[in-house]
C-alpha cells in the first residue's frame, strides 16, 4: 500500500492495483473531468487486469509499474511530475516513455525520481531548486533524463520538500535538491546540493524514508537513524525536541 494526500493505491497478490480516496485529476484511473475531485470511498480496479509489481503514490498522482518493466502515471501533472512528455492531465494511467525495465518510482509534489534494472538512476518535474541532480537547475523537465552517469544505484527516496535521496549497491547513501528549514542533507552546511552528494562516510545503509523536513533511515545492523527538523517530535530523540540535527543521529539504542 502507499498513500497520496487524500488516495491510497495498493496491489493485491494477483497483481491487480486497487484504490481508493480521492480521484483529483484521475489519481485513481478515473476520467470525470466534471467533477475531478469526487471520492471513491471503496477499492476501484486501476489499469484493468494487467499484472503490476511496483506501485508509489505522489501527493496527487499515481505511479505503478507492470511486471513487464514498464512505467505508468497518472493524476496530477504540475511541472510535468508525471514524466509524459508534457503537463496535460492523463485522467488515466500513462506510459512513461517506452522503455521497459523500471523498478522503482517515487515522486511527492513536483519532481520523480525512478530507478532502472540496469542500476541507473532518471529523474523529471520540478529542477529550481536541482532536485534531478544534473549539477544546475532549469526550467521544468518533462521526461525521464540520467542522473550522472553511475549503474550502481539500489534504492530512492524523495522528500516533501524538492530533496531527492538514492542508496548505492555498496550501502552509501546520497542526497540532492532542496533543503528545508533543516538540513536534510546530513551535513553541517544547510544548503541545496545540485548533483548527489554523500552523507557521512557509513557503508551500510539499508533503507531511506524523508519526511517533510526531517528523514529517517535504517542501517543494515537494524539501527535507526534521524535528522533533519525536531519541532514536534520527530526524530525520537528524548530532550532535543525544538533542535535541528544536521547529522544522524541515532533513534534509541535497540534494533529495528
Amino acid at each position: 500500500l502507499t498513500s497520496g494526500a487524500q488516495h491510497i493505491t495498493g496491489i493485491k497478490t494477483d497483481g491487480t492495483l486497487w484504490g481508493w480516496g480521492q480521484n483529483g485529476n484521475g489519481a485513481l484511473d478515473i476520467v470525470s473531468t466534471t467533477n475531478p475531485g469526487y471520492y471513491e470511498q471503496l477499492p476501484v480496479l486501476m489499469g484493468g487486469a494487467d499484472a503490476w509489481t511496483y506501485n508509489k503514490n505522489g501527493r496527487f498522482n499515481s505511479f505503478a509499474i507492470k511486471s513487464n518493466g514498464t512505467l505508468w502515471a497518472t493524476g496530477s501533472n504540475t511541472n510535468g511530475i508525471l514524466g509524459i512528455g508534457s503537463t496535460s492531465t492523463p485522467f488515466v494511467l500513462t506510459q512513461v516513455g517506452t522503455v521497459s525495465n523500471y523498478v522503482a518510482v517515487d515522486g511527492y509534489s513536483h519532481h520523480t525520481i525512478a530507478l532502472r534494472s540496469d542500476g541507473t538512476l532518471w529523474a523529471w518535474g520540478r529542477n529550481d531548486y536541482n532536485q534531478l541532480g544534473q549539477g544546475t537547475t532549469s526550467a521544468d523537465v518533462l521526461s525521464p533524463i540520467q542522473v550522472g552517469a553511475g549503474t550502481e544505484w539500489a534504492k530512492i527516496a524523495v522528500s516533501g520538500t524538492g530533496g531527492s535521496f538514492a542508496i548505492k549497491t555498496n550501502g552509501t547513501l546520497y542526497c540532492w535538491g532542496k533543503t528545508c528549514s533543516s538540513n536534510l542533507t546530513g551535513s553541517n552546511t544547510i544548503t541545496s546540493r545540485p548533483s548527489p552528494f554523500q552523507i557521512g562516510t557509513a557503508t551500510n545503509w539499508l533503507f531511506v524514508e524523508p519526511g517533510y523536513c526531517h528523514v529517517l533511515a535504517l542501517k543494515t545492523d537494524n539501527t535507526l537513524w534521524a535528522w533533519g527538523e525536531y519541532s514536534a517530535g520527530q526524530l525520537g530523540i528524548p530532550g532535543t525536541n525544538g533542535i535541528q540535527s544536521q547529522t544522524p543521529k541515532q533513534v534509541g539504542t535497540t534494533t529495528w
